[in-house]
């Protein structure tokens, strides 16, 4: 970007150019207040674009109401004629009306010139030569194209004016104002007017929380291990006055601040103990800074650590311990596992055994109550049979029915073990076939009797 010297020098260098192809438009005055205004901007005032641009206008036509004559002399020369072709021409009518030089004109030289069709002879009446196909402008017609000039130029400045004096100021955002290079007021949000050429806005703030990069620094631990740490810090403005005034700078400040404070911590803990106290080490220097930023209106809202890099062989030796102890976890898991699988096998073996002797013992409490209730029922049914053998035995026929049946059995029965085995015992009465089945007889009327 161009700076305003330069500036103003190439708009009066092309406003002095602008005059050669066409002369009389005394653009050339211009081009030398913009070389005035050049020069005061090299030299530091004014120092807005309002004011040089009033020192540009008012230069210009200074030097235009000074020197248009001169110029014009100089340059241009003057017109005279020794015939005229018209009897009601007078000489005075051609000054300053545009001709066309037929024949080169100078102040020792009478040449040709030509007007509304009439040749004319003239000299010049300065120092400079006329060239063929020089033209010449009314005195009039000059001046009121320089009035238009002016009146533009005037016009244009009171726009610039006006809009350097009006402030939009958008939300969240505050202007400080200085009239004549002292305090004047604070613009909030919204539309405001300045007073022309005396305030100027010195210094926007934004009131937005704002993160500043707090660059990383070395810092020295309790043990003596050098460390690499950066962070973020957030802050606030809140006293656009004091952050203006207060200091020069105080995103700088609050950075150098937050970094001395770090260093301050980190070396009040280990290096095993950095990792662990971030929180401690960020409220630690969100204090130190937000105590310290007070007087520059500025709320210090928190500070993160990002990162912290120890050295490359700290890093290895970090790295051993750490493999290290992952080796001793597993190990420890691994016993504590075999442990745990071998007290849960015991369990389940105990527990195996007792619900083993639990069935064991049901099914043997069940088995008893089963042969117990079975004796019971065998009982219950030998006696039944045998109360009904005793009934029948009691009613007419019923003697020797029962002496046919034992005689039955006592044959079958002496038959089967004849059958099973290879010795038999033979009883001595073996023919007495009806002794038996007597005796039998005797001895279920005796228990009847009983």
């Amino acid at each position: 970007m161009l700076s305003p010297p330069l500036l103003w020098f190439l708009v009066g260098l092309g406003l002095v150019l602008l005059e050669f192809p066409l002369p009389g438009v005394i653009a050339v005055f211009f081009g030398l207040g913009s070389w005035v205004a050049a020069l005061t901007a090299w030299a530091g005032w004014p120092p807005t674009l309002a004011l040089q641009l009033w020192v540009f206008a008012l230069s210009s036509l200074l030097m235009l109401a000074v020197l248009r004559r001169w110029f014009r002399e100089r340059f241009f020369g003057h017109v005279s004629g020794e015939e005229s072709p018209q009897d009601d021409l007078d000489l005075q009518d051609l000054i300053g009306h545009e001709v066309e030089v037929v024949e080169a004109v100078d102040r020792s030289h009478v040449g040709r010139v030509e007007f509304k069709g009439a040749g004319w002879s003239a000299r010049s009446a300065g120092d400079v030569s006329l060239r063929r196909r020089s033209r010449f402008f009314r005195e009039e017609h000059a001046l009121m194209n320089a009035a238009t000039v002016v009146a533009i130029g005037v016009a244009i400045l009171v726009l610039i004016t006006l809009f350097n004096t009006a402030r939009i100021v958008p939300q969240k955002q505050a202007y400080v104002v200085e009239r004549l290079g002292k305090y004047a007021r604070t613009l909030r949000a919204g539309f405001h007017i300045l007073v022309p050429f005396l305030d100027r806005v010195a210094y926007k703030h934004s009131l937005k929380e704002t993160a500043v990069d707090v660059p990383p620094q070395v810092c020295i631990t309790r043990d003596n291990i050098a460390v690499e740490v950066d962070g973020v810090l957030y802050l606030q403005v809140i006293d656009p006055v004091k952050a203006s005034y207060g200091i020069e700078d105080y995103l700088f400040a609050s950075t150098q601040l937050a970094q001395t404070t770090m260093r301050s911590e980190i070396g009040k803990l280990e290096l095993d103990r950095t990792f662990e106290e971030r929180d401690a080490i960020n409220h630690a220097i969100i204090r130190a800074v937000d105590k310290a930023s007070d007087p520059w209106g500025v709320k210090v809202t928190r500070y993160e650590i990002k990162n912290i890099h120890p050295p490359q062989t700290v890093r290895d030796a970090l790295e051993k311990q750490m493999r290290a102890e992952r080796e001793k976890r597993a190990a420890i898991a691994e016993s504590e596992g075999q442990r745990q699988a071998a007290i849960n096998i015991a369990d389940g073996q105990k527990q195996a055994a007792i619900k083993a002797s639990e069935g064991e013992k049901l099914k043997r409490i069940n088995e008893a109550e089963g042969r117990a209730r079975e004796i019971e029922l065998v009982a219950e049914a030998t006696a039944e049979g045998i109360r009904r053998i005793a009934e029948g035995i009691s009613t007419p026929g019923g003697a020797e029915a029962v002496n046919l049946r034992v005689a039955e059995q006592y044959v079958r029965e002496f038959g089967r073990i004849a059958q099973e085995g290879n010795t038999v015992v033979v009883p001595s009465n073996l023919g007495d076939v009806a002794a038996m089945v007597a005796t039998a007889t005797s001895l279920l009327q005796k228990k009847n009797e009983a």
